[in-house]
């Protein structure tokens, strides 16, 4: 019987075969058969996994593009045709991620667990939270505005961060950039009478809260446009052989360049002035290539203090506990 000639299996570049994995994790944020603050933790993961990868995978692509190398891999593909390829791919899987995400919320507030908006508290709230604004968030903020005569300021990694754009009475427009400080609760429980380990629990963000309370920094000023966001910095450590002589002073360099590197992704809200992300873009150096607008600030920070959540071990919203 004559044999069969041998197939070549389909190659695929690495790039490729990471999202794929990612996109298995994402999957299991959609498994309705697993525990509700499980299927969260899977999101948080997905999350997590995507910042590496823009971190990592992505930058050392743009170093190639930057470097001028236009020759094709084994794939197929030159550099710059494969970060097309990269920007198609994840724009897919954020648009799932995002799906996942509504339900996720949904599914939770069918179990009293609840995410709000500060435009829907109720005035006794609002007050009672803007009070706590003016004693414990308003005096560590530091406002930064950009302007001709000033350098863009730095954006650290990954850190969660306002945009605002400014108008004093005579007229003058200012961009200003405002960090939300990572000491901070992500959450705030607004029923501050329940017990946060029993539901019912209503939690408001606290980008919401400083962004409501923004024009207390800028007296005898309008907040006109304000939108959060989020930047990711190139974070690949090379360390090369004929560098051993010194590895604890490499390995500090380049662990330096991680928080410092280049600026290769931003993500920020998609109802946001289209005035306002392009300022970001410039100051930032990036190009709508490298630019995600999704709905809502996802960061993985945040799904983690919601997996976090003291719940009763009898809770049905995790694993059982060994």
């Amino acid at each position: 019987m004559p044999r069969r000639p041998k197939t070549a299996l389909p190659l695929v570049d690495r790039e490729t075969a990471w999202i794929r994995f990612n996109q298995r994790v994402l999957e299991e944020a959609q498994d309705p058969s697993n525990p509700l603050l499980e299927r969260v933790r899977f999101l948080q993961i997905f999350l997590t996994n995507l910042d590496e990868f823009f971190m990592i995978r992505v930058s050392g692509t743009r170093e190639q593009v930057a470097a001028g190398i236009s020759t094709a891999g084994e794939d197929g593909w030159t550099p710059r045709q494969r970060l097309l390829h990269i920007r198609k791919a994840v724009l897919a899987t954020l648009r799932v991620a995002d799906q996942v995400q509504t339900e996720l919320v949904a599914a939770l507030a069918d179990h009293d667990l609840r995410v709000v908006r500060y435009a829907d508290l109720p005035d006794e709230a609002r007050e009672r939270f803007d009070r706590w604004y003016d004693d414990r968030i308003h005096p560590i903020l530091t406002p930064l505005a950009v302007s001709p005569a000033l350098p863009f300021p730095f954006i650290s990694n990954l850190s969660l961060n306002l945009a605002a754009r400014v108008r004093a009475d005579d007229g003058e427009r200012r961009l200003v950039r405002v960090k939300v400080p990572d000491h901070l609760p992500r959450y705030l429980v607004v029923n501050e009478t329940s017990d946060p380990a029993h539901p019912p629990l209503e939690l408001l963000a606290i980008e919401e809260l400083i962004a409501a309370n923004l024009h207390k920094l800028f007296p005898g000023m309008k907040v006109t446009h304000t939108a959060a966001f989020r930047v990711t910095r190139d974070a690949d450590v090379e360390i090369h052989e004929d560098e051993g002589d010194d590895l604890l002073k490499v390995i500090e360099v380049e662990l330096r360049k991680r928080r410092f590197g280049h600026a290769v992704r931003l993500e920020m809200q998609a109802d946001a002035h289209q005035g306002l992300v392009h300022e970001i873009q410039r100051g930032l150096d990036l190009d709508d290539s490298m630019t995600y607008l999704v709905p809502r600030i996802l960061d993985p920070d945040a799904l983690a203090r919601l997996v976090a959540l003291d719940l009763p071990p009898s809770s049905s919203l995790h694993f059982p506990r060994g």
